[in-house]
C-alpha cells in the first residue's frame, strides 16, 4: 500500500445547510417543506454544527487536518503578461476542449456575451520569470471555482476571492505559460428551465451570477534575499 509523502496535505470543508441544522432562513429549508418536493427528507438539526462546531473543529485538528495559508503582501514589483489574454469556453461535459476561443481583456464580460453558458472558462497567456526570485498570482475576483497551471502544472483549486497562488517553485527562466480556469455554476444554463419553487414563491427566475474572471489579474515580483 503506497503512502502519502509528508507534505501531503489534507483539508475538510462543510456546506452550510448540510451541516449546521434547523437552517430555516434558507431556501433551501423552504423546498424540503413544499408539497411534492424532490427531497427525500427535511435536514432538520443535520448534524448540529451550529451549536456543536467547537466539538467538530476539535475532532478535525485531532484528525490531523492543517490549514494552509500562503502569507501574501501587496508589495513587490507588478510583472506584465507578454500578450492579451486568450480566452476559450467549454460546457463540462465537454471538458477540456476548449472552444470559441478569442483575445479578451480583463475584467471579462463574458456573462453579457454568452448570458446562458455555464461550464469551465479557460484563459491563457505567457510571462517573463526567473527561476531565483518569489512570484505571487493574484485574481481580486471569479466566479467561482478557480485552478491555475503554470507550465502545464496545476498549482490546486480555490473557491474564495481573492484567488492568491504562490508560482515560484514553478517557475523557469525565460517564458512561462499561465492558464487560469474557472468553473462556473450551472445557474445560467439551468435559468431557461422551469422552476417549480421559484413560482410557488412568485418569484421570476433571472440569472445573478457572473461568468469568468470579474476581477483583476495581477503577477507580483519579490527577489529572494540570499
Amino acid at each position: 500500500m503506497k503512502k502519502f509523502e509528508t507534505s501531503f496535505l489534507l483539508g475538510a470543508a462543510t456546506a452550510a445547510h448540510q451541516v449546521e441544522g434547523n437552517n430555516t432562513n434558507s431556501d433551501c429549508w423552504a423546498m424540503e417543506q413544499m408539497e411534492h418536493t424532490a427531497y427525500v427528507e427535511p435536514s432538520l438539526n443535520a448534524v448540529d454544527h451550529y451549536n456543536r462546531y467547537e466539538e467538530d473543529i476539535r475532532l478535525m485538528a485531532e484528525a490531523v487536518l492543517k490549514e494552509k495559508t500562503t502569507p501574501i503582501s501587496g508589495e513587490g514589483v507588478e510583472i506584465p503578461f507578454i500578450s492579451t489574454w486568450q480566452r476559450g469556453i467549454c460546457r463540462s461535459i465537454e471538458y477540456p476542449n476548449f472552444k470559441a476561443k478569442k483575445e479578451v481583456t480583463i475584467p471579462d464580460r463574458l456573462h453579457e456575451e454568452e448570458p446562458e453558458f455555464s461550464g469551465f472558462v479557460r484563459y491563457e497567456n505567457r510571462f517573463m520569470g526567473e527561476a531565483a526570485a518569489t512570484y505571487i498570482l493574484e485574481i481580486s475576483d471569479a466566479y467561482e471555482g478557480v485552478e491555475v497551471f503554470l507550465n502545464g502544472k496545476s498549482l490546486g483549486i480555490q473557491i474564495v476571492p481573492s484567488y492568491r497562488y504562490e508560482l515560484s517553485s514553478y517557475v523557469k527562466d525565460g517564458e512561462n505559460e499561465i492558464a487560469i480556469e474557472v468553473a462556473t455554476t450551472l445557474e445560467r444554463e439551468t435559468a431557461k428551465y422551469p422552476n417549480p419553487y421559484a413560482k410557488y414563491i412568485g418569484q421570476e427566475v433571472k440569472p445573478s451570477s457572473f461568468s469568468g474572471i470579474t476581477g483583476e489579474v495581477r503577477l507580483l515580483k519579490h527577489e529572494n534575499e540570499m
